[in-house]
């Protein structure tokens, strides 16, 4: 999986390249463990993710279970929490 980061320096918002990781799983819940352990490898804090982006393929964009809705309730746990 190819992963970018979208940021905002010096009052411009720009996308630069992350990371590629090998993806053994490829449901939703399988992505989403290879991205939260990602952030959490690389020491990058969720109160810092504001927004999430993807190709539009089902399994990222899916309304009940999909990538998008996962990582949203696992950035919001951090938020409360």
């Amino acid at each position: 999986m190819v992963l970018y980061l979208r940021i905002f320096q010096a009052g411009v918002f720009t996308t630069v390249f992350w990371r590629l990781v090998k993806v053994t799983d490829a449901t939703a819940s399988g992505l989403v463990e290879v991205l939260t352990s990602t952030f959490s490898d690389d020491c990058i804090p969720t109160s810092l993710l504001y927004s999430f982006a993807s190709d539009g393929a089902s399994v990222l964009r899916g309304a009940d279970r999909g990538v998008a809705v996962q990582v949203f309730l696992w950035a919001l746990v951090f938020l409360l929490g």
